[in-house]
């Protein structure tokens, strides 16, 4: 008789006391076939595995030095000056944003030296008000620090935070009608803030130049921050659901506590704490991350634990496994 394949299918399961295989060839090749399941797994794991490789491609293509230049002016006109702003530092707790002032004149304002010709008097707006800064007639030229107040945001909202900030620097000369004459500015913003996006945008008139020096700044969380923080809120949320099946497990469908799910419980409850320190920003506590995600991950973990406990100390108590068995004893069903 033709050997067609169709008695090796049909064969029946064997002996298993024999030690040999009891499934058919056709089924043993259906079971090495992966799932889709495994099949997305595998993509996601190799996705993931290119993540630092694409990383380091972007960083490097981007990083363009210390300091990042948010907006640039033309060339100062004849009798005026060039007003640069670096933003140094931005405080989302405290409301606060800093700023160096750096005044360069034109040659007609300075003397041989490079100094001052004539007397300047800079004024600008920070958290003190409207504050005038004197530059007498051969000093040498100094940056100025000044505090800027930040508006039209709140860090509990923390990361999908945003801020406003306003720059207003005008500079005058002794001279004039009114002894005041305002010499037009042009103004370049530069920020060396690593942790928050900032960007500007000066008002200025068709020339690039104004009378007012006014700069609004607007102050953001990166795309990366905000990510992470994403990422930690799933994560945090992950580890309770965690906990919370092993309570399941244990309290509905009667399985043992395994070994590991107290260690589990008790890292998980220590380890939270850490995930939320090391958010970037460090923001302060009562943040809308905390209210979605913190507080009730450890809550859950925190009651997961102490039931998981509770349950491992009723089983051991004096006496337990003698109720079991005198249960299991007067229960008809239990034999059968």
């Amino acid at each position: 008789m033709p050997d067609d394949g169709t008695a090796l299918d049909e064969q029946p399961d064997a002996d298993p006391d024999a030690g040999v295989a009891t499934s058919p060839p056709h089924r043993r090749a259906r079971l090495r076939r992966p799932s889709k399941l495994q099949l997305a797994s595998l993509l996601l794991v190799s996705v993931l595995a290119l993540g630092p490789l694409v990383a380091l491609i972007v960083v490097i293509s981007t990083d363009e030095g210390p300091v990042s230049d948010l907006a640039t002016g033309p060339p100062a006109p004849v009798g005026g000056a060039r007003l640069t702003a670096t933003i140094t530092g931005v405080a989302p707790a405290t409301g606060e944003l800093r700023a160096r002032l750096n005044l360069v004149p034109r040659d007609e304002l300075l003397d041989g030296d490079g100094n001052l010709a004539v007397d300047l008097t800079m004024r600008v707006n920070d958290l003190r008000g409207l504050t005038a800064y004197e530059l007498r007639a051969g000093d040498p030229l100094r940056p100025m620090e000044v505090t800027l107040a930040l508006t039209d945001g709140s860090v509990t909202r923390y990361p999908f935070d945003t801020f406003r900030s306003r720059l207003a620097v005008a500079v005058t000369r002794p001279d004039g009608p009114d002894g005041q004459t305002p010499i037009p500015l042009v103004t370049d913003v530069r920020s060396n803030v690593s942790d928050l996006d900032v960007s500007a945008t000066p008002a200025v008139d068709e020339a690039g130049t104004s009378m007012l020096a006014l700069v609004d700044l607007a102050v953001t969380r990166p795309l990366a921050t905000t990510a992470y923080a994403i990422w930690t809120v799933v994560l945090m949320w992950g580890l309770a659901v965690a906990g919370v099946l092993i309570v399941w497990a244990v309290t509905i469908w009667g399985a043992e506590p395994p070994v590991w799910s107290y260690a589990y419980l008790v890292g998980v409850l220590f380890a939270l704490p850490q995930l939320r320190e090391q958010l970037p920003g460090k923001p302060p506590p009562g943040t809308l991350i905390d209210y979605v995600a913190f507080f009730w991950s450890i809550g859950i973990v925190g009651i997961s634990l102490i039931i998981t406990l509770g349950l491992w100390v009723r089983a051991n108590r004096p006496g337990a496994a003698a109720e079991v068995e005198d249960a299991t004893a007067s229960d008809p069903s239990a034999h059968g």
